[in-house]
């Protein structure tokens, strides 16, 4: 029987359902079949199929890594990544160093297919025991109507298992004939870079845009004639931008005083001066806080006061 504990005030009150309070709590109410597979446990002739598939993959595997190792090929997934750290430039220690994990790697394929035999010989024995169990509850007769649709099954699996290693030992076969065993991604790496390098610069300034460069937008192509093919807009401080606004504000209402100017090369487009040469500005420390003008400040007490005197 559950025990509600002591109710004191500042201790800790606890609970619990006994099991025989849980089976009377499951069992007095009503309860409707929903048949939702709670339980686990898989039909013999479906756990028997399982064992099928499993076995063929792994014999799959050991036929694999066989061809392999009489091929003296390495896959990818069994090549000793690691490489020396000393006496790099000397020819021998690099070539010992691949021939001694070329002989591990090999090794490890060795232990594997081992294994894999060892494996594969307890599945066959369980999957005898299951395929007895089925025909002593199922009849010889369905078993043998199960047993070949599991064999068109196990086909078309093998197939895919067989196509699918075909294609990673053709890759791996490339790797040696190529002479990338254990640097293939540097080599990959590399002919990137390469790549990289031997590709056109890119245009800058004006130049015409053939038939296969996309169209610019007006306003970008304006900005990049403009300045050179820097398509961004110069930098300048909020007082610079300010001061460039009011510097000769008659030159963008008037088109008499537009045509009085000698020069649009002496006048800077929004107060943006050249880097180099005449007219440039010096370069600020960017973290030096920006210039600003002074907010105008009201004397509230001063008119007060002068309010007051006029009284």
């Amino acid at each position: 029987m559950s025990q509600l504990g002591n109710e004191h005030k500042g201790t800790t009150t606890t609970f619990a359902y006994s099991n025989h309070e849980i089976e009377r709590i499951l069992g007095q109410g009503e309860n409707i079949a929903l048949n939702l597979g709670s339980s686990n446990k898989r039909e013999p002739i479906e756990e028997l199929l399982l064992l099928e598939k499993r076995i063929l993959n792994l014999k799959l595997h050991r036929s694999t890594l066989a061809e392999y190792v009489r091929s003296n090929i390495i896959p990818r997934g069994l090549r000793v990544v690691n490489k020396p750290n000393l006496c790099t430039t000397i020819p021998l220690m690099n070539t010992r160093w691949q021939e001694i994990s070329n002989k591990c790697s090999i090794d490890f394929m060795v232990l594997t297919i081992e294994c894999l035999d060892v494996e594969v010989k307890e599945l066959t024995e369980e999957s005898l025991r299951v395929k007895a169990e089925v025909i002593d509850k199922l009849g010889a007769t369905r078993v043998d109507a199960a047993m070949a649709d599991h064999a068109d099954t196990l086909t078309k699996l093998q197939t895919e298992i067989t196509e699918r290693k075909r294609r990673k030992f053709l890759r791996d076969r490339n790797d040696y004939d190529s002479g990338r065993v254990y640097s293939w991604k540097e080599e990959r790496n590399r002919d990137r870079l390469n790549r990289r390098v031997e590709a056109p610069p890119l245009q800058t300034g004006n130049y015409q845009r053939s038939v296969e460069e996309p169209r610019k937008l007006n306003w970008q192509r304006d900005l990049r004639e403009r300045y050179g093919g820097n398509s961004r807009l110069p930098r300048y401080t909020s007082k610079q931008y300010y001061n460039s606004l009011t510097l000769d504000s008659s030159a963008y209402t008037s088109t008499e005083d537009e045509e009085s100017i000698p020069s649009k090369a002496d006048h800077y487009f929004l107060g943006a001066r050249p880097k180099e040469g005449p007219g440039a500005i010096g370069k600020k420390n960017p973290r030096y806080p920006i210039e600003r003008d002074a907010y105008p400040q009201r004397y509230r007490n001063n008119s007060n006061n002068q309010r007051r005197n006029y009284n």
